[in-house]
């Protein structure tokens, strides 16, 4: 890099210079998991952690999987067996239209008689098609399963280049207008200003500024969109529909975790510190899509770096927001589907909804809740089998059934209290997993402490002798259920047989002794979801 192109990008980096002595190591200490060669589970039952709402529970919806595999054609309606199954999520959040194409998303051509309705290229793998699950459609979907909407505003342009942002925000005040006002009764719980733009490959035409012009010329445009670029597009967005309707609840994407950041010339607390710093006037949430456990078994792929990285940027949002209620929300999580050595990426889209991604995906769910800034986690995605990350599979009927990852979610939504309680989990390493730990757990009481819920996940390939205390207990009886996921082959999937691995309940009663200990046991490669009474 020459001198002179030197001196403009320090010019470009620093426009973004700010302080980076954030930290906040309770967070990281409440997510942290002790190994040790038994397993322990310690609830202070006087410490309430957070109330877990039921919003914190969502789907990300791929509106082209989604049309694909639940929308009955015949009847022009989204299948009434899938509605039925996810009235189990009570105000769960659905996010429309989708991740990478919500950034060609045209909302428009998705309203209005079927008939008319223009075809849309959405992504590079398939042919223009005009949408049938369109905003309206999604609208009364989320009306049926009493579920809550989340859009995506395109903030980019379509699938062949950009288009100027100025005219994409005049697009997006339209689409709010039109969902404030035919439906006064169903508020958007969120609207996102684009989707990983970080990735999204330049185009210096529609150049927001001087030097955003600069920077594109002389920077290599496959980095993706700088920190300067996101702000400036999402400002535009902000402005014109604000002027137009107040306080809009606007969120905004941060950089997911990359050994190498997916834009180059920032490291990822750079760029994510940037956005944080230039919209917390705006906005006071922000959003991270953590994917992790690929096939590679490194500390850096696991759920517990992932959780650390979310409390690093828990501290920035914290740090530089002036507004109330810091918060973040996980709109996409999911276990990455990685192909074998010399396969095609297909090959390996089953592993996201095999035992082994529920329980990656429950271990991930049960971290987060733990911390109380993250207000939201959507698992990725609302599909059946025609991609990765199934939630449900169908038989040659073309009825639809749960996949484990939906069973999963099931457990959690349903087996809980008011109150999410401090939770210290020390536990053994038998699995070798590479985040160092074989179980994590979270507890829930109720306002008067009588009822009790536990969440937990075994890892190991052995069933786990667990010891638990809940302090302010002893001697007490603990009266109830224990239901779970389990299978003998980590690797079971329920895409051929469709019972394969489903909840399992048991009657269960502990004796606490005087220290409020009583013992569990966890069956391998499980996920768990205890409710308890205290018998006096």
């Amino acid at each position: 890099m020459s001198y002179r192109k030197k001196r403009v990008f320090f010019f470009i980096a620093c426009f973004f210079c700010v302080s980076y002595s954030y930290s906040d190591t309770g967070c990281k200490k409440s997510i942290a998991i002790v190994k040790d060669n038994a397993v322990s589970i310690y609830i202070d039952s006087s410490h309430i952690v957070r109330e877990l709402e039921p919003t914190f529970f969502g789907f990300s919806l791929d509106l082209i999987a989604f049309q694909k595999d639940f929308w009955d054609k015949e009847h022009q309606r989204v299948m009434p067996e899938l509605i039925d199954w996810l009235r189990a999520f009570p105000f769960a959040v659905y996010r429309f239209p989708g991740g990478a194409l919500s950034n060609s998303f045209n909302w428009e051509k998705s309203i209005g008689p079927l008939s008319q309705r223009s075809p849309q290229k959405l992504v590079t793998w398939q042919k223009a098609f005009p949408i049938q699950f369109g905003f309206d459609e999604y609208m009364e979907f989320v009306r049926a399963v009493n579920g809550n909407a989340w859009i995506t505003l395109n903030i980019y342009g379509n699938l062949e280049n950009e288009v100027n942002p100025f005219e994409l925000s005049l697009t997006s005040r339209r689409w709010v207008e039109y969902a404030k006002h035919k439906y006064p009764m169903q508020p958007v719980l969120r609207w996102e200003l684009g989707n990983e733009l970080y990735q999204a490959q330049n185009s210096t035409e529609n150049s927001q500024s001087p030097l955003e012009f600069i920077k594109d010329k002389i920077l290599d445009d496959r980095s993706g969109w700088s920190p300067q670029k996101y702000v400036n597009s999402a400002i535009i967005n902000i402005n014109e529909i604000s002027k137009s309707f107040g306080d809009i609840p606007f969120v905004a994407l941060l950089q997911d975790f990359k050994r190498d950041p997916f834009y180059m010339y920032l490291t990822l607390a750079e760029y994510n510190l940037a956005v944080i710093n230039k919209l917390s006037p705006f906005m006071s949430e922000f959003v991270l899509h953590p994917y992790f456990d690929s096939v590679g078994n490194i500390y850096e792929d696991t759920v517990q770096h992932r959780l650390d990285y979310i409390c690093d940027n828990v501290a920035k949002i914290k740090q530089y927001t002036i507004r109330n209620y810091p918060g973040l929300w996980l709109t996409e999580v999911a276990k990455w589907p990685r192909k074998d050595k010399g396969q095609e990426w297909n090959m390996g889209w089953w592993r996201a909804s095999s035992l082994e991604a529920g329980v990656s995906v429950a271990d991930m769910i049960i971290g987060a809740s733990q911390i109380p800034e993250v207000n939201g986690a959507f698992v990725h995605t609302l599909a059946s089998n025609t991609g990765p990350w199934a939630m449900f599979h169908s038989d040659k009927n073309g009825h639809i059934y749960p996949s484990i990852i939906y069973w999963t979610l099931r457990l959690l939504r349903e087996h809980s209290q008011k109150y999410l309680l401090s939770t210290r989990t020390i536990s053994t390493n038998l699995s070798e997993y590479a985040g160092g730990y074989d179980v994590r757990a979270a507890s829930f009481t109720n306002e008067s402490h009588t009822k009790y819920s536990l969440w937990t996940i075994n890892r190991s390939h052995q069933s786990q002798h667990v010891y638990f205390v809940i302090e302010g207990h002893g001697g007490e009886l603990l009266k109830g259920t224990q239901t779970y996921l389990s299978n003998q082959d980590i690797n079971a999937i329920n895409r051929e047989k469709k019972d394969n691995v489903i909840p399992i309940t048991r009657q269960i009663a502990i004796q606490l002794d005087q220290q409020g200990k009583g013992v569990i046991d966890l069956p391998l490669n499980s996920v768990d979801v205890f409710d308890f009474s205290l018998v006096k």
